[in-house]
């Protein structure tokens, strides 16, 4: 078990050019300090087949919506249900990132975002956790903030990425 992570203030920050403008992306060997930062999501090896999986199961039920006999409003209703959820899943596979903003930390994973103050951050452990999570990777780290919040993530870059927060909290 690796130990948990103590902030102290850093005079180093990582960070790249990105193809997004405006935005820089984590990059261990480039020394900036300018803000935002943003580090996309590690996707682990099963998390693409299950998504084929997934589009390919809501493709059959669709097709099973348009050939079955019930009303043509029930149809319309579930058409509109599966195109939904199938939206979702490519808006989360394809954007789900966390972002350095001044001094927040922004989490975002699809159409659903989070903003934590760094400065509410307590706690940075590494987590195995697989309760449902802005992350596209079971390595995880489990950020605590408040009372009892925490939010798990799962930077491509962990180490420039808690660099990043250190170097947030110490502005």
């Amino acid at each position: 078990r690796q130990p948990s992570v103590s902030f102290e203030k850093s005079s180093t920050c990582s960070s790249g050019w990105g193809s997004d403008p405006g935005v820089r992306y984590a990059h261990p060997d480039w020394h900036v300090t300018e803000f935002p930062m943003r580090f996309r999501s590690k996707v682990d090896g099963w998390f693409i087949p299950m998504m084929v999986i997934s589009a390919v199961g809501l493709i059959v039920a669709l097709g099973g919506v348009m050939l079955s006999p019930m009303s043509w409003f029930l149809r319309v209703i579930t058409t509109v249900v599966i195109v939904a959820i199938m939206y979702l899943l490519v808006a989360i596979s394809r954007n789900t990132y966390y972002e350095i903003v001044g001094t927040d930390l922004l989490v975002r994973s699809g159409p659903l975002k989070w903003t934590i103050p760094v400065a509410n951050i307590q706690e940075i452990t590494p987590s195995r956790n697989i309760l449902s999570a802005p992350a596209l990777s079971l390595d995880r780290l489990k950020i605590r903030f408040g009372k009892r919040a925490f939010i798990l993530v799962s930077p491509e870059d962990k180490n420039g990425f808690l660099r990043a927060i250190r170097d947030a909290q110490g502005q």
